[in-house]
């Protein structure tokens, strides 16, 4: 509890010193006055009606659209109770906002691993990488294409962002296809750049078990995308990654609309591909900083930063509160069903974490068990 307390303690200063720089980058000299407050609270107050609830109403059925595609995932592992899958995705998913450097990813499969009779741990965290490489792939991709039609000059720092993305998921890409056909050469290629990590930590009396927990975590995927392929729910999970996207797009579109700034509804998936490598790296709790600095950094492919101002500013933090409270929201009346309370929660990560550490199995909670 300790460590997730400092944890949450360097998050949130660096959320305090981000959100800093950008309103000293927007509001200018403003920032140091209630002149600053002042034009953000007009921001506000000259949006029309419906932008609020409409991008709420958009960011819920891109929510929903994701959980689904979980569900798709699940059922060929073998898991058929779709209430299940469902209420451990929304608690799994509020997890990974709610927690400070993404820690709360192992919530979802280690939540689902200790009430399913049929997916471990592996499994449920092969899915999420799953997951992570196809929306990875898919955002990379769209950045680039951002980039070449954009009217403003990106900037050296999305362009880097971009190549490192490309980088990344492109590696990983080779490595889990290449455990996928040829699994001898990709074990004797993950232990030959792994296991002297391992080594060097035995040297030091403690046992680390990193190459055993990525043969865990990629085992796991292999099953993912097998079961997948071999169940004919490949193309629903594709569709549903379109629609996904697509919605995601439409949905800062409309609020950026509302409030005034001339984002055509294309370059809603620019904005979209820089914000959502940016939330790659790890960052504090609910992303503060971090979220309203790369939507805004994504804001200025097609608008002027003299254009954004007080309501840029707005619109950056407003649109990530709303994705919090939806998020953990919709989690919070199932905690009960599930027997759960966020306590529960914070125990299961930490299980989860320390049982991935060593084998990769299932980890079950006392909190959780059965």
């Amino acid at each position: 509890m300790r460590r997730l307390a400092l944890q949450f303690a360097v998050g949130l200063a660096l959320a305090v010193a981000l959100l800093w720089m950008l309103a000293h980058h927007l509001l200018g000299e403003l920032a140091d006055t209630g002149q600053g407050f002042r034009a953000m609270v007009a921001a506000m107050r000259a949006l029309p009606w419906w932008a609020v609830p409409g991008y709420a109403a958009t960011y819920i059925v891109v929510h929903a659209l994701r959980l689904w595609r979980w569900n798709v995932q699940v059922r060929p592992l073998g898991e058929r109770d779709t209430r299940l899958v469902l209420r451990v995705g929304l608690v799994g998913f509020a997890a990974i906002v709610a927690f400070p450097f993404r820690v709360g990813e192992l919530v979802r499969p280690a939540l689902l691993a200790a009430r399913s009779r049929h997916v471990n741990f592996a499994a449920g965290l092969g899915t999420a990488v799953v997951e992570r490489v196809i929306d990875g792939l898919v955002i990379t991709a769209m950045l680039f294409v951002a980039v070449a039609l954009a009217p403003n000059d990106a900037g050296e720092f999305v362009r880097l962002a971009g190549e490192v993305s490309a980088l990344v998921f492109c590696g990983a890409s080779f490595g889990l296809a290449l455990f996928v056909l040829r699994p001898r050469a990709a074990r004797w290629l993950l232990r030959a750049s792994f296991g002297w990590i391992d080594a060097a930590a035995g040297r030091l009396g403690r046992e680390l078990g990193l190459v055993a927990a990525l043969e865990g975590m990629l085992e796991g995927f292999v099953a993912g995308v097998v079961s997948l392929v071999r169940e004919g729910a490949w193309w629903s999970f594709a569709w549903l990654t379109v629609f996904y996207w697509v919605f995601n797009a439409a949905g800062i579109w409309v609020y950026a609309t509302a409030f005034g700034f001339p984002v055509p509804l294309w370059g809603s998936f620019g904005v979209l591909a820089v914000l959502v490598v940016g939330l790659m790296v790890p960052a504090g709790s609910g992303s503060f900083g971090t979220f309203e600095f790369f939507l805004t950094q994504g804001m200025r492919l097609y608008v002027a930063d003299a254009s954004l101002g007080a309501g840029g500013l707005v619109f950056a933090m407003t649109m990530n509160l709303i994705q919090l409270a939806i998020q953990i929201g919709a989690a919070v009346p199932f905690l009960r069903g599930l027997q759960l309370n966020w306590r529960d929660v914070v125990r299961l990560q930490q299980a989860a974490a320390a049982e991935s550490a060593h084998d990769g199995a299932p980890a079950r909670s006392s909190a959780t068990a059965d």
